[in-house]
């Protein structure tokens, strides 16, 4: 089944921001059910999914330092500049030959 929104799998639109959500919330299901509007089972299925998926252990914390970093790659690769073009160089800054 394929999402409308994303062109992607149906279940990736719901995993990166519940994962995303889940790390902020310091794992609590609870918390990130009640933010998404959804049962904390539902949230405990796509915990789940990420992990079959990445081949990751999300209780492990060195897999979910490894999940944050993924996801902070993610947002550092799919931010668009601002429109002034502020913080973002003309070109690429050029190594000196030695």
């Amino acid at each position: 089944m394929m999402d409308s929104k994303s062109g992607g799998p149906a279940w990736q639109g719901d995993l990166v921001p519940t994962l995303r959500l889940y790390l902020e919330a310091d794992l609590n299901r609870r918390k990130v059910a009640t933010q998404l509007h959804v049962h904390p089972n539902t949230v405990d299925y796509r915990i789940r999914r990420v992990a079959v998926l990445t081949g990751l252990d999300t209780t492990a914390h060195r897999d979910l330092l490894t999940l944050s970093a993924a996801l902070a790659a993610h947002d550092a690769a799919t931010a668009t500049p601002h429109r002034d073009g502020a913080g973002v160089p003309e070109q690429a800054p050029t190594v000196p030959q030695l």
